[in-house]
């Protein structure tokens, strides 16, 4: 198990997440297909190639906030689709706010998703309970920093601990969603049509979590 991700795992770790979710992209294309236009496939495809690019450019010296700008900059312009948009978002609030992060451990994760979160929530006006991404994001954002308050007084939680609990909520919450009503972005105007269906944008966030914490805890 990894206590902690510094810039020098960065490329690791988008190889690894890239591996996990190449098999689960015509899932979520398939989901995507049922109440938008079925992109979600492609999406995940170019988000990663131009992880990928900012990966290549990883040295000892780039600061994780800086790899995190050019994440955002790389996939704002590969990635152009809602979904696309919204993942660069997440770096680009991290980037903003982690101007002094130099790793990512127990106590700075939780801090990342709540970043994240709230990056989407100020870009697309969402919130919990819409059904969307943030029905995953927000409850693993919520889980981590939850275990790091209830372990911080007892034995410290590790990095695995709460990348575990992060990845358990998030994919709780996005099966809670397929019972929720669509009420934004072109889901929206289907109504309580949606009620039964999963949500793509969750889906793809429990499971882009789920191949972070893969990663961690190898």
């Amino acid at each position: 198990m990894k206590e902690q991700l510094t810039i020098m795992d960065m490329p690791a770790l988008i190889d690894s997440a890239a591996e996990y979710m190449e098999p689960r992209r015509s899932v979520l294309a398939e989901l995507d297909s049922q109440t938008g236009d079925g992109d979600m496939g492609v999406t995940i495809a170019l988000v990663f190639r131009a992880a990928k690019e900012c990966a290549g450019a990883v040295t000892e010296s780039l600061s994780l906030d800086a790899f995190f700008r050019n994440l955002y900059e790389t996939i704002g312009e590969t990635a152009p689709s809602t979904f696309g948009t919204f993942i660069a978002t997440m770096f680009r609030t991290i980037a903003r706010n982690g101007k002094e992060l130099a790793a990512i451990d127990a106590q700075t994760y939780p801090q990342l998703l709540q970043w994240a979160a709230e990056g989407v929530m100020n870009r697309g006006k969402g919130k919990r309970g819409d059904k969307t991404l943030l029905d995953a994001l927000i409850p693993a954002a919520e889980a981590a920093a939850d275990l790091l308050a209830r372990r911080a007084s007892d034995v410290p939680p590790k990095l695995g601990d709460v990348s575990r609990a992060a990845r358990e909520a998030a994919e709780s919450g996005a099966n809670e969603a397929a019972g929720m009503v669509a009420k934004i972005g072109r889901a929206g105007y289907m109504g309580e049509r949606t009620i039964g269906m999963k949500d793509p944008g969750a889906e793809a966030i429990a499971m882009l979590l789920a191949a972070i914490d893969d990663f961690i805890q190898n």
